[in-house]
């Protein structure tokens, strides 16, 4: 599954309130699942996380990294 960055509208009615909106995608590789992720976490406001995130993936395995 693939993590999309979707943001509510900031009305009243949706005050407190978030969506977790994903794609599934069968073909998606471990990096790319990572750096997706990375890219998520990001968007929502923790580029701190998404760095982590790549660091541990690559501190794993470093020819992991997508082109």
């Amino acid at each position: 599954m693939r993590p999309l960055s979707y943001r509510l509208p900031e009305a009243e009615q949706f005050k407190d309130q978030f969506a977790l909106v994903l794609e599934i995608d069968p073909t998606q590789s471990a990096p790319d699942a990572a750096v997706r992720r990375a890219q998520f976490l990001a968007a929502l406001g923790n580029p701190a996380a998404g760095q982590e995130l790549v660091r541990q993936v690559l501190n794993t395995d470093p020819t992991m990294c997508p082109r």
